[in-house]
């Protein structure tokens, strides 16, 4: 069976990053026709990105509160 595009595509692309570039009907028209292996590899490994962002936006929106306040401090009229 020759392989689809979409697992094409999963070999060179990041599961977030596939995800991110097809519509959603698509996506899981796609997701049907792999493996139950590989339908838990992209789960897992989509889940571990999520978490990756997640993480990362909780960071950057940490650090823009803090700068927000160190600036609101800074230049506050007393």
């Amino acid at each position: 069976m020759k392989d689809s595009a979409f697992i094409k595509h999963l070999r060179f692309m990041s599961p977030i990053e596939l995800w991110s570039s097809m519509e959603g009907k698509t996506l899981l028209n796609e997701f049907k026709y792999l493996s139950g292996e590989e339908q838990l590899l992209f789960i897992e490994s989509l889940q571990s990105e999520l978490i990756d962002l997640t993480q990362f936006y909780n960071r950057i929106k940490e650090a823009t509160n803090t700068n927000s306040e160190i600036i609101k401090k800074n230049y506050s009229v007393v």
